[in-house]
C-alpha cells in the first residue's frame, strides 16, 4: 500500500460500503493493464470446484496423510436454504483423490461448514442444519456418525476436547459471508441477553454458558455501541488448550463495524480485554502468551504482536506489512499470511520469519472481478503439520480452487 492510498484508507476505513466502492473503481482502472494471472516461486497445484475455508484451522490430518475439502455444487453466489455442499478428503499422491463422505446444509464461503480435524484423531466434525436447528456432527473418516451436537461450533481445542459455541444467526445478520441461509425471529434484537458463549466439553458431553451478549457489552461500553446489532465471532483456542480468543463486534445504521478482542480461560475466568482501538481483523497464536493481529492502536491500523493478559503490544515489522492479510504461524514460528486483492487484482502469499527476518512473497494470484463481497475468494493460506506445505483457496483460474504448493525458502 503506498502513502496515498494509506492515505485514502484512512479517510474511508470506517465506511465499509464507500471503502468497497473505491476499491472496486480503483482496480477496475489498473485492470486495463494486461497481467499475468499467477506469478509463483514454486509450483501450485489446483483442485477446481473444491475449497476448504478460514485460516485458522489446517485442513491436513495430523499424520499428513489426508487434506480436507468442501465440494461446491453452485458458484459464485451465496447459498440458499436447502442448498448442500459436499463434505470429505483428498489423499494419493499429492492429495490427488477426493473421497466423498457426506452434505452440510450450514456453509458459506469464507469459512465452510467449520470443517475441522478432531485432535489427532482420523475424526472430522462439521456444522449442519437439521430442519430445526444447526447443529454439529462428528464423523470418522469412513462416515461413521460417532456423535452429534445439539448447537454449532465455532472453535475447537488443538486437543480436541472442547468446543466453543455461539449464535450463527445473529452472525449472519451481523457478516452475511460468514453466517448460514437460516434465521430466527429473534436475531434483530440490537443486544440478546438470552445469546451466550458456551463451552463445550465434548468428553462428557456438557455445555455451560460463559457470557452473555450483555454481559459483555456491558464490559466498557461506549457511545459507538448504542442503537447498533451485536454479535460474537472468530474463537480461537490456544495452544495450550486453557484459553481462547474471541471477538464482540457491533454494526451500526451507517453499516460501520466495530470490533474489541477478550480472551479468558475455558472456564470463563481472567477475562481480558486487549487494548485495540475499535478494528480487529484476523488473527494466530504465537504461543501461549501472544497474539498476531492486524489491528487498530493509536499507531495506526497494521500487525500487532499482543500479549495475553498484561496489554503489551508490539508492532510487526512495518516496512514489510503494509495491509490486512490472514496471518497462522507454523509450528516452528514462522508466518504465513496474504492480502486483499491490490490495484491489480493480484491477492499475495507472504512468508516471514521473525528470527531470521527472512521475508519471501511466495506467489501473487490475480482474482477475476466477479468474486467479491460475500462471494469473494480470500486465500486465506493454511500450514501443513510439517511446516514445508500450505494449502489456500484461489479462484485465479475463474473458478474457487483448493490450492497446494511449497514454502520455497
Amino acid at each position: 500500500m503506498t502513502n496515498i492510498e494509506r492515505y485514502i484508507y484512512d479517510l474511508v476505513k470506517s465506511n465499509l460500503w464507500l471503502k468497497q466502492l473505491i476499491v472496486q473503481i480503483y482496480q477496475r482502472i489498473f485492470a486495463l493493464v494486461p497481467k499475468r494471472k499467477v506469478i509463483s516461486k514454486s509450483h501450485i497445484t489446483v483442485r477446481e470446484g473444491y475449497f476448504f475455508g478460514f485460516h485458522d484451522k489446517s485442513p491436513w490430518s495430523h499424520d499428513n496423510k489426508f487434506l480436507l475439502a468442501h465440494k461446491f455444487k453452485i458458484n459464485n453466489r451465496m447459498p440458499l436454504v436447502g442448498e448442500t455442499v459436499t463434505i470429505g478428503y483428498f489423499d494419493g499422491h499429492n492429495w490427488d483423490k477426493f473421497h466423498a463422505i457426506t452434505d452440510s446444509k450450514a456453509w458459506n464461503w469464507q469459512t465452510g461448514s467449520m470443517l475441522q480435524w478432531l485432535g489427532k484423531r482420523n475424526e472430522l466434525l462439521f456444522n449442519d442444519y437439521d430442519g430445526e436447528k444447526y447443529i454439529t456432527r462428528i464423523l470418522s473418516i469412513n462416515g461413521e456418525l460417532l456423535n452429534t451436537l445439539n448447537l454449532p461450533v465455532a472453535a475447537i481445542s488443538p486437543d480436541g476436547k472442547y468446543a466453543i459455541s455461539h449464535s450463527f444467526s445473529r452472525l449472519r445478520t451481523g457478516a452475511l459471508a460468514y453466517g448460514y441461509p437460516y434465521s430466527r425471529n429473534d436475531q434483530e434484537k440490537p443486544v440478546d441477553e438470552n445469546e451466550y458463549l458456551i463451552l463445550v466439553n465434548l468428553a462428557k458431553k456438557t455445555e455451560m454458558n460463559l457470557f452473555s451478549l450483555k454481559d459483555i457489552y456491558e464490559i466498557k461500553p461506549n457511545e459507538t455501541m448504542l442503537n447498533s446489532f451485536h454479535y460474537f465471532t472468530h474463537c480461537l483456542f490456544a495452544p495450550s488448550n486453557e484459553r481462547f480468543v474471541f471477538y464482540h463486534r457491533w454494526v451500526n445504521h451507517k453499516k460501520q463495524v466495530f470490533t474489541r478482542m477478550f480472551s479468558c480461560n475455558i472456564d470463563g475466568s481472567e477475562l481480558f480485554l486487549f487494548p485495540a482501538k475499535g478494528m480487529v481483523s484476523h488473527i494466530s497464536w504465537k504461543n501461549n502468551e501472544q497474539i498476531l493481529a492486524y489491528a487498530r492502536t493509536s499507531d495506526g491500523d497494521h500487525y500487532y504482536v499482543f500479549t495475553d493478559k498484561n496489554g503489551k503490544v508490539e508492532r510487526l515489522n512495518s516496512d514489510l506489512f503494509t495491509s490486512d492479510g490472514h496471518p497462522q504461524y507454523s509450528k516452528n514460528g514462522e508466518i504465513i499470511t496474504d492480502t486483499y486483492p491490490d490495484k491489480y487484482r493480484y491477492q499475495h502469499l507472504i512468508y516471514f520469519d521473525e528470527i531470521t527476518k527472512n521475508y519471501i512473497k511466495l506467489a501473487k494470484l490475480k482474482s477475476p472481478f466477479k468474486f467479491v463481497g460475500n462471494v469473494r475468494c480470500d486465500l486465506h493460506p493454511r500450514w501443513d503439520r510439517t511446516s514445508k506445505m500450505i494449502s489456500f483457496d484461489s479462484a485465479h483460474t475463474g473458478t474457487k480452487s483448493l490450492c497446494t504448493m511449497e514454502v520455497t525458502k
